[in-house]
């Protein structure tokens, strides 16, 4: 008995996944985790940002972008300062590495 051919959907979610996978293992070797690259990416052509920002271009919730900073903060990719314009935000800019 063969198996059907996969749908087009299928396929593409498959590759998808395997390259997710690969790239991972990737950015692993340099201590960076794949869900830090869009932060990476807008950091490095922005310069400066807030985590509100950076969570709404990237379309994820505050708190999960808040886990993630955390996480770049502890691993020396970012660092976070005080905003003058508002005491309730901070802005989020590349370390110097």
């Amino acid at each position: 008995m063969s198996m059907p051919n996969p749908s087009i959907g299928y396929t593409v979610n498959r590759i998808s996944r395997l390259g997710q996978r690969w790239l991972d293992a990737q950015l692993k070797k340099f201590g960076i985790a794949g869900a830090a690259m869009p932060v990476l990416t807008i950091l490095k052509d922005e310069g400066v940002c807030t985590q509100r920002d950076l969570a709404s271009r990237i379309g994820i919730e505050q708190p999960t972008m808040l886990q993630l900073l955390k996480r770049m903060e502890r691993d020396g990719l970012i660092v976070r300062t005080a905003n003058v314009d508002d005491a309730r935000s901070a802005n989020v800019s590349l370390t110097k590495l």
